[in-house]
């Protein structure tokens, strides 16, 4: 099978967002000017083609805050009928546009693990992921001329035209998936795969058949781990699954937990990085002194719980995470200071307001 994956409009997008990359934003707002009202200026806009350097951060304006609260969003299906595990395409659009209006920005998972926040100054990342690899989430439809695109209903194709539309917000999610048929579209999964590492999105592993591992013996859950994060690299050549989402939530037993994050299983080696639970609350980020990446806390995709917990952040805005737009600095205020997981630093710098 063939697919039409529309790359030229996606590489059209991927050039926009590079250029709009420098740009800052706070919660609840866009700003592409100045204080002033004068645009800002980049590279090249200089006397004689020279580099203008941003303005300095204002620190007491941005009220940056590196050790907060970042949500990660979990969601299931996209489909025609709001239910308990399931958002319609208009409210994952209204979703995606609450959260855009209210500053945030998606940051891939990975990202996050690495320390490498490179949202916007003023923004507060968010981290998508959708589990199951349902039907709803990547769907392709059939064209006149025989070849398959992404269906704009579908949570990948409602996210690329979101993005397409705001530049500024970009593309990230990971998508917790087990197998044979990730998606539920025979012949088209390790197309999907292949497309949603091109776009920018990554892939998890939620064990190979969708097992509860509270329920299962070592050498079962090391069968499901290895199992899922091997066919993954057979479809998708020279990528490594490394975060896991548990199914249904099910811990294996605590003399067992040690085998979430490595094992190996009939030649096969797994590692997770990251051990994301269902539902909860906010997650901290990697610079503060409770952030745990094999117990990360997620918010579950639906209006009450979205209601919950945007509402707390913004009513509670000095334990939300506000970036400082620079990856190379961890700033935090000083009040906070013993909050801060100084290992979490490495050769970044600490700057304190």
């Amino acid at each position: 099978m063939r697919c039409n994956f529309s790359v030229e409009r996606y590489i059209i997008f991927a050039v926009v967002l590079c250029l709009l990359a420098a740009g800052g934003c706070s919660p609840g707002t866009v700003p592409a000017v100045q204080p002033d009202g004068e645009e800002m200026p980049v590279d090249g806009d200089g006397p004689d083609g020279g580099t203008i350097e941003p303005p300095e951060l204002d620190l007491e304006q941005v009220r940056p805050n590196e050790i907060g609260l970042i949500p990660i969003l979990m969601y299931h299906d996209i489909g025609p009928e709001e239910k308990e595990w399931v958002r319609t395409a208009d409210n994952f659009r209204q979703d995606l546009q609450r959260l855009y209006d209210n500053g945030y920005r998606p940051l891939n998972l990975n990202d996050l693990l690495r320390n490498n926040i490179t949202t916007p100054a003023g923004c507060t990342p968010v981290i998508f992921t959708f589990d199951d690899g349902t039907a709803g989430q990547l769907r392709y439809l059939e064209q006149p001329d025989g070849t398959y695109a992404i269906d704009p209903e579908c949570a990948v194709g409602i996210m690329l035209d979101f993005a397409a539309e705001h530049p500024d917000f970009g593309i990230a999610g990971t998508f917790y998936i087990y197998y044979p048929l990730p998606f539920r579209q025979q012949g088209m999964v390790e197309e999907k795969l292949q497309e949603l590492v091109q776009l920018g999105f990554e892939i998890g592993n939620h064990t190979n058949r969708h097992e509860n591992l509270a329920n299962l013996p070592p050498e079962r859950i090391r069968e499901e781990l290895a199992r899922m994060a091997g066919t993954t690299a057979q479809l998708v050549p020279d990528y490594q699954v490394n975060t896991l989402a548990l199914p249904y939530g099910g811990n294996p037993k605590s003399e067992w937990r040690g085998l979430l994050g490595a094992g190996e299983y009939d030649g096969i080696e797994y590692v997770n990085d990251a051990v994301l639970l269902v539902g909860s609350n906010p997650a901290y980020g990697p610079n503060h002194v409770k952030y745990d990446p094999m117990r990360l806390p997620r918010i579950r995709g639906s209006q009450t719980e979205l209601d919950r917990w945007l509402v707390y952040l913004s009513e509670h805005s000095e334990k939300r995470f506000v970036s400082d737009g620079d990856p190379a600095i961890v700033t935090a205020p000083a009040t906070a200071a013993a909050d801060v997981r100084m290992e979490s630093l490495g050769e970044k710098t600490l700057r304190q307001y």
